[in-house]
């Protein structure tokens, strides 16, 4: 029966032929472990995190060479396997809330390293599919693709910034022309305007603006960029003069209107205050075309630019306009609409109510030497009419504002040009130099004769006063007169020099030459409004933060916050 029976081989024993092909590969081993000059780079080349030339260890398999090649990630290290793509995960903190089995290979080819090679090929294979040697693959990729996005974003925002720059130049560029009051387009040639010009010539110094202007496709230089420019800045500053208005208590309107070139009705609109420092000033507003002069015309303008900028018509307390109807009407005049809705906003009195009093002096005295004693104002007139001061200043004043009125009269003609008007301003402030020189005696002689004729007071030298010493500076002195002539002599020539100064302060100044320029302008009304501003309040214009404007320029479309960038 023992011949029947097939003898199974235990587990523990081993055969002949696997006993032969154990001894070969040992006798094999043994052999290449004796080579000295053999050495095993322990150092994965990729990540550079171990030592170079670490000997090869007794204990490291001879298979090493074949494992590496199938799994890169393989290093040797004190006798023991790493990988390289967990170890380097774990390091930079990538993989974090490892599960049990997780946690364990970690163990096994992180921190401790692996050893078991007898079972090396098989352990390999499943660690190269586990999760955590995928997921740590996979961090570092991903860590990998970010530093590239965060290279594209740096680079663009770089090129934002860089085209930020180029645009500063812009509005720079615009506002200085502005100032100045240079043309921006000059001869209606865009690629020769004042404004390229500039901007080339700046270009030369400035590398991002160069390389701005050589782009392809908008570059925010066109006519309707321009004037939304010039409307930012110019916005910006009118707001800043209607605060200054808005603080003061009161204010007077000042209103003209003329036509320009094209024939089209402009109305020049200024506000004068007094700040708290007892500075006069006028501000102007704007220009505005309007179809037509007549008085309701211009009073719905004057409630539109109040309403415009929240300004109450009760701060009103003056009116100044010329002698044409439409304005000095007593029934539907503007002035009197004014006065309706504001009693207390005054108009300018003129030549003719001064001629009306010389006229009709000796009645005005007595109507108010017969109500003196019912009223103090009454009486104060009469003393005052009683003096020879009075009738003095009065003739003086009707000498020199009949020259006034004839120029007031002038600057209305329809067909009349700035350049003319400037001539005309010119003739009367030659006039008036004249009348300064030559024109006392005349007067004199009238007055005397007048005080005369209504038996009023003789001509004298006013009492002299002293001056408090919370005044006194130390540095008047007192001019004695020998005459009540010579008196009136030096107040006759002070007040002609103040008026004739006050003339050529209006007429001969920066702004008054820049509106000559304006006649022969065919720009647009927006931009015609936007430069005049940042011309009369240059000031203003040169000390705004450009920075802060850029960043309400780009933020009002979404195509320019793509290209250019936003600084806080």
């Amino acid at each position: 029966m023992d011949k029947f029976i097939v003898r199974r081989k235990r587990n523990n024993e081993v055969s002949v032929e696997d006993a032969v092909r154990q001894v070969e590969v040992e006798q094999l081993t043994e052999i290449q472990y004796t080579k000295a000059d053999e050495r095993v780079d322990v150092v994965d080349c990729n990540q550079n995190q171990y030592q170079e030339n670490t000997s090869k260890s007794l204990t490291t398999p001879p298979r090493f060479k074949r494992y590496k090649e199938q799994y890169p990630w393989l290093i040797i290290k004190n006798d023991k396997g790493f990988c390289t793509d967990c170890t380097d995960a774990c390091e930079r903190k990538l993989v974090i809330n490892l599960i049990t089995r997780e946690v364990q290979s970690k163990k096994a080819w992180v921190d401790d390293g692996f050893s078991n090679w007898k079972h090396g090929a098989d352990r390999l294979k499943i660690h190269s599919t586990t999760c955590l040697h995928l997921s740590c693959i996979e961090a570092v990729l991903n860590v990998a693709k970010t530093n590239v996005v965060q290279q594209i974003s740096t680079a663009h925002f770089k090129q934002m910034m860089d085209n930020r720059t180029a645009l500063l130049k812009i509005f720079s560029t615009l506002k200085a022309l502005a100032i100045q009051g240079l043309p921006i387009r000059g001869d209606n040639n865009d690629e020769r305007s004042n404004f390229m010009t500039f901007l080339q010539a700046r270009a030369e110094d400035v590398v991002e603006l160069k390389a701005w202007l050589q782009r392809d496709g908008h570059k925010w230089l066109h006519h309707r960029s321009q004037n939304e420019i010039l409307e930012l800045i110019a916005t910006t500053v009118s707001m800043e003069i209607i605060e200054d208005i808005r603080n003061a208590e009161y204010c007077s309107i000042l209103l003209d209107e003329t036509s320009d070139v094209s024939r089209i009705e402009q109305v020049s609109v200024c506000l004068r205050i007094v700040s708290e420092d007892l500075t006069a000033k006028e501000h102007f507003i704007s220009f505005f075309s309007t179809s037509d002069t007549k008085a309701k015309t211009l009073f719905d303008l004057v409630e539109e630019i109040f309403q415009k900028f929240n300004l109450p018509l009760s701060k009103v307390r003056g009116q100044c306009y010329d002698g044409a109807s439409n304005v000095s009407g007593n029934i539907s005049g503007l002035q009197t609409r004014i006065l309706e809705k504001e009693s207390r906003a005054l108009w300018v009195v003129r030549i003719k109510s001064l001629k009306t009093v010389r006229d009709n002096y000796a009645q005005l005295m007595q109507f108010f030497h017969d109500r003196s004693a019912m009223s103090a104002k009454a009486s104060g007139f009469y003393d005052y009419m009683e003096s020879f001061d009075c009738t003095f200043y009065l003739n003086m004043l009707i000498e020199m504002f009949d020259r006034i009125e004839i120029l007031n009269k002038d600057l209305q003609k329809m067909n009349l040009s700035v350049i003319e008007s400037y001539e005309k301003v010119g003739a009367v402030t030659d006039v008036l130099n004249a009348s300064r020189d030559s024109k006392f005696e005349e007067i004199w002689q009238k007055s005397v004769q007048a005080a005369e004729d209504l038996e009023i007071d003789e001509p004298r030298i006013p009492r002299q006063r002293k001056i408090p010493k919370r005044l006194d500076t130390g540095t008047t002195t007192n001019v004695q007169f020998k005459t009540a002539k010579d008196f009136f002599r030096k107040s006759y020539i002070e007040i002609y020099d103040q008026l004739i100064s006050s003339l050529r302060r209006r007429f001969e100044n920066d702004s008054a030459q820049f509106f000559k320029l304006l006649e022969r302008s065919t720009m647009s009304q927006d931009r015609l409004n936007n430069i005049a501003i940042l011309h009369v309040y240059r000031e203003i214009t040169d000390k705004l933060d450009l920075e802060k404007l850029l960043n309400q320029f780009i933020s009002r479309k979404a195509k320019r916050t793509a290209i250019f960038a936003l600084r806080t």
